[in-house]
């Protein structure tokens, strides 16, 4: 209100969208989404945090298409932790329970693969006992950074099977410290990777795409192939003003 008032340009940077992930994970959340709502409809420019999110909300608030646009932020320094003694066949994922990580997908695919890899899920979940009825795959909670960062560098594959992902730090986390990636194409991240195909979840719900490609990164693992973006934060807020100023991305 006191931008315009003043005349000023009011740019909108938008993460994720509170409507669409309440709806997919059954949660209530109606303060986010009636700031969201009210935000999207006062702000003259709305910015994802990437590409294939700014298509997403297009498609989902077409009257918004002209005013949105996207920018990466700046990738943080994240410190290599090379020659960890990597646990064979072991895999990490992150966001618990929640529908939209599609984390019991993955569960039934690793339950199929019959002890050829073992899962650990991380984050907050709505019911801790979701992995009983598994095998492979154990429920580790919410860890500390520190601990994350240790788990990630004993873990030969990290996975994100999630619908869609604005951005996505973790899987930079991961590689940085060793980890294979195998990651949906709903995540905005796969802008910055050069990925290939068998790096890549077409389907999350697919138990057979995921055990094939799990077996394949096994045994051709990409995290040497696959380099950490080079974005800094200086840059990131160099192109944030620009588009704050009227430029398109």
């Amino acid at each position: 209100w006191a931008a315009k008032r003043l005349g000023k340009t009011t740019v909108y940077l938008l993460h994720g969208c509170a409507a669409w992930e309440a709806e997919v994970n059954g949660m209530e959340a109606e303060t986010p989404i009636r700031q969201e709502a009210y935000l999207m409809a006062a702000c003259d420019r709305i910015l994802t945090v990437s590409g294939s999110y700014r298509d997403f909300l297009a498609r989902r608030y077409p009257a918004y298409a002209p005013k949105l646009g996207f920018w990466h932020p700046g990738i943080p320094e994240l410190t290599a932790c090379a020659g960890s003694e990597k646990v064979p066949g072991s895999i990490l994922a992150a966001g618990a329970d929640r529908p939209l990580k599609n984390n019991l997908s993955l569960a039934r695919a690793v339950e199929e693969l019959a002890g050829a890899f073992s899962l650990e899920i991380c984050g907050a979940a709505c019911r801790e006992d979701f992995l009983e009825d598994f095998s492979h795959s154990r429920y580790l909670g919410l860890l500390p950074q520190e601990e994350y960062w240790r788990k990630l560098a004993e873990t030969e594959i990290f996975v994100v099977n999630s619908t869609r992902e604005s951005f996505g730090i973790s899987p930079l986390e991961a590689l940085s410290r060793g980890c294979s990636l195998l990651v949906s194409r709903g995540a905005g991240i796969c802008e910055l990777l050069n990925l290939e195909e068998m790096d890549i979840i077409e389907n999350p719900l697919d138990t057979e795409e995921l055990k094939s490609k799990l077996l394949w990164i096994h045994h051709h693992p990409n995290h040497s192939r696959l380099a950490l973006p080079k974005r800094s934060w200086d840059d990131a807020v160099a192109e944030l003003a620009r588009l704050c100023e009227g430029g398109r991305p």
